[in-house]
């Protein structure tokens, strides 16, 4: 019964608290096809500054990370960037949408 009232919940209110930390990484490392300590470098690569836009995103948003939580998981400098990235990300959205969409129903199917 109370895994019910927890999916119910999830669904309604958009929080997937069944999914981890591990899994949202693993789901955008796979989809762009790098690994998770590729993902914390430093490298500005166009194909990682995505992966790492996503993954701030879906931490936050999913996991409802702190920026401090966010920027530590992925390796970054401090949560400033982190800030950044989510203050920035419904232009960053705009432009990928294909993989937003992708990413979004690959996590969202995640149960």
């Amino acid at each position: 019964k109370e895994d019910d009232a927890i999916n119910i919940v999830s669904k309604t209110t958009g929080l997937f608290k069944n999914i981890t930390k591990k899994e949202i990484l693993n789901i955008i490392c796979n989809y762009y096809s790098i690994t998770e300590d590729e993902l914390k470098e430093k490298n500005r690569s166009p194909k990682l500054v995505k992966a790492r836009n996503f993954s701030v995103y879906f931490l936050k948003n999913k996991l409802n990370l702190t920026f401090k939580e966010i920027s530590v998981l992925l390796g970054m400098k401090d949560h400033t960037n982190a800030v950044k990235i989510i203050k920035n990300f419904s232009d960053f959205k705009e432009k990928n949408k294909d993989d937003f969409k992708s990413i979004s129903q690959k996590i969202n199917n995640k149960k």
